[in-house]
C-alpha cells in the first residue's frame, strides 16, 4: 500500500500492524503528536513482520509532526510507541519507488 494510517490517536504504548511494503525503496514515516507531549516513537523495520529494528526513533515533546525516510528497502514497516507520559499520536506510512517484481508504488 502506497500510505497508510499505522497509529490512529493512539493515547497508550503499543506498535501499530505490520506495512507490507513489498520491497518498496523508499519508506517514510509522519507522526503527528498533539495535546502535551511526552512520549517515544520507533520507526522500524522488520525482514519477516516478527523480529523488528529501529530505523529511526522519535523523541517528542512538543506537539506537531515529524518524520524520517529510507532509501533502504524494508519488507514490513511500523510505527511503535514504546514509552508515553502524555500526548496523543497518528502515524502515516508512505511507500514509494520501484518493488522486486517489476512495478512501482505511487
Amino acid at each position: 500500500p502506497p500510505h497508510r494510517k499505522n497509529l490512529d490517536a493512539v493515547t497508550t504504548t503499543g506498535a501499530g500492524p505490520a506495512v507490507d511494503t513489498l520491497g518498496a525503496e523508499s519508506t517514510t514515516c509522519v507522526v503527528i503528536a498533539s495535546g502535551t507531549v511526552s512520549a517515544t516513537v520507533r520507526f522500524q523495520g522488520s525482514p519477516d513482520g516478527t523480529n523488528w529494528y529501529d530505523l529511526n526513533v522519535f523523541t517528542l515533546t512538543t506537539a506537531g509532526a515529524s518524520s524520517y525516510s529510507t532509501q533502504t528497502a524494508h519488507r514490513f514497516v511500523r510505527a511503535n510507541v514504546t514509552a508515553r507520559t502524555n500526548g496523543t499520536f497518528t502515524a502515516w506510512i508512505t511507500c514509494s519507488g520501484h518493488v522486486p517484481g517489476g512495478w512501482d508504488v505511487a
